[in-house]
């Protein structure tokens, strides 16, 4: 994807979002290009899936696939993905998406928890989280936010 089409506040729909995947969490442009990236203190690193051939400049990261510390004055664009989807039958917020897995937090009545073994029960009543294969997820709903943190 460019950074190109980035548009804050734009809604997109579909069960893979457009072709593109399901997306959730935080991401840069850099170069012309969209990164997930983080800020360690006061330190911007880019990712992009180990699924992925390399990207220039890029090193390996066993629990991120490829990783490469920019200067945030380099990058053109912040901005946040608000995702929402549906998993077997339950409205859930997805958190994010590394490679092709999907946390997800959901809500449900006591005793109605999905059936899945990654579920674990969160510290509110009937909230839970859970990582799942990103094909699971249907109706997802994409929110796209502008911004810096």
């Amino acid at each position: 994807m460019s950074g190109g089409d980035i548009r804050d506040g734009e809604v997109i729909r579909g069960g893979d979002v457009k072709g593109r995947g399901v997306r959730a969490g935080e991401y840069a442009v850099w170069r012309g290009d969209v990164f997930e990236y983080e800020v360690w203190g006061s330190r911007y690193f880019l990712f992009r899936s180990g699924l992925l051939p390399c990207p220039e400049g890029f090193t390996a990261n066993p629990q991120r696939g490829w990783v490469r510390e920019v200067d945030p004055i380099k990058i053109d664009s912040l901005f946040h993905i608000k995702t929402e989807a549906v998993w077997q039958g339950h409205r859930v917020e997805v958190e994010r998406v590394r490679d092709d897995e999907a946390t997800l937090r959901g809500w449900s009545l006591p005793g109605q928890l999905p059936d899945h073994p990654s579920v674990d029960e969160g510290e509110l009543s009937g909230e839970w989280k859970a990582t799942v294969p990103v094909w699971e997820l249907t109706e997802a709903v994409e929110t796209i936010l502008d911004g810096r943190p």
